[in-house]
């Protein structure tokens, strides 16, 4: 039997930094108070971290879900050092604790290159660790097995057979991140060449933070692209939100794409309250079903904002797209190419960040001629700086 039944699904040491106790060091962390509310019953609580935000067995129990210890170049298939997906989560914890603590206390992300990869790491697990991160992976797998299982029977004259996968949950988001955890290393070339800057709340109004903390943005995903898929790490004019505390927030973007007004070389200082409302707007649409914040009286301000989204919260999706016949694609099934919508989309508007206009021209150059040619896939960052360099 698995020795801890109680898994936190959003770290607690996270979800300090937007505690006022964050700081008193007679208080442990899971003992610290936050305020909660739960946008699906609206309900409103306090609680001390360590009693929210975890699942009973969310990971798998050790018995089921054993895996290699990942520190250690020698282990094999005999080698088990970690009892479950949790136990490795957990040693990335103390690591990336130590790290947020460093930013908080600084004020800024002037960091080395280890502990920028670090930071990385984090958001990366942050964002994919979640319950939400489970239920898309659970609708891909289901929806591409019942397609292509549908594609196979409906090929062999069986149309009359009908294909419903019921992937297992804790399976398919377990694989999902230990696939993920492997290949980190590999895919850390994706989002380093992302610009990050610490957000500066100089306003009377909070950051708040969620369930699913980690937001991954695009301005340019409905007005340009065809197919949509512009929040992949890759994307040209793709960004990455991330609260550390009810002052602080972490941004990473397109430095091609867009001009940043900085007041140093890693931060940026935010004065307008229309911007904090932006930025949580964001955590409002995408939290699974809490929203946490730092005072109480922050409760009824996540509510208005999620009185005013609310026609744009819809549960996402996986879609098929048919493909242009004389356009082969490597991921495509048959003739269809499936993509997932992982957010509503809703146009936030920030004071300090504002279009690169000669890169928006040779991005809608790009764009047309691959719509032009239907092909189902955005412009990626470095094709546009390709494209950029050329041109220059």
């Amino acid at each position: 039997m698995a020795y801890r039944k109680k898994q936190h699904i959003i770290p607690q040491h996270y979800l300090k930094g937007f505690s006022k106790e964050r700081d008193d060091p007679t208080i442990s962390t899971g003992n610290k108070i936050i305020y909660c509310h739960n946008v699906k019953i609206e309900k409103r609580h306090k609680s001390a971290i360590k009693n929210i935000s975890y699942g009973n067995y969310f990971y798998g129990k050790d018995e089921l879900y054993e895996v290699n210890d990942l520190d250690d170049e020698n282990s094999d298939e005999d080698s088990l050092d970690c009892k479950n997906l949790e136990d490795v989560l957990n040693r990335f914890e103390t690591q990336h604790n130590d790290l947020l603590d460093h930013v908080i206390d600084n004020k800024n992300l002037a960091l080395t290159l280890e502990e920028m990869y670090s930071l990385y790491y984090f958001l990366i697990l942050l964002k994919t660790r979640t319950k939400g991160a489970r239920e898309h992976a659970v609708k891909s797998i289901k929806t591409i097995s019942e397609s292509v299982g549908q594609m196979y029977f409906d090929k062999n004259d069986h149309d009359d057979l009908r294909v419903e996968a019921l992937p297992d949950p804790i399976v398919t988001h377990t694989e999902f991140m230990q696939a993920l955890l492997g290949s980190i290393d590999k895919n850390l070339h994706l989002i380093v060449d992302l610009s990050a800057v610490l957000l500066i709340n100089d306003t009377e109004t909070n950051f708040i933070t969620s369930d699913n903390p980690v937001i991954f943005y695009n301005y340019i995903a409905p007005k340009y692209t065809k197919y949509k898929i512009t929040t992949a790490f890759a994307c040209s004019g793709f960004m990455m939100f991330c609260p550390i505390t009810e002052k602080l927030s972490i941004l990473f973007y397109d430095k091609d794409l867009y001009h940043v007004h900085k007041h140093s070389q890693t931060t940026v200082k935010i004065k307008e309250k229309s911007d904090i409302d932006s930025i949580n707007t964001l955590q409002v649409l995408n939290c699974n079903e809490e929203i946490y914040c730092y005072d109480e009286s922050e409760i009824d301000y996540i509510k208005n904002l999620r009185s005013r989204v609310e026609k744009y919260i819809k549960e996402p999706k996986v879609t098929f797209t048919k493909l242009n016949k004389k356009y082969k694609h490597p991921d495509a099934i048959g003739d269809e190419i499936y993509s997932q919508q992982f957010m509503p989309y809703y146009k936030i508007r920030l004071s300090f960040l504002k279009f690169n206009e000669e890169s928006m021209k040779i991005y809608k150059e790009i764009e047309e001629s691959k719509n032009k040619n239907n092909i189902p896939c955005t412009v990626f960052r470095q094709e546009l700086r390709n494209t950029l360099s050329f041109k220059a």
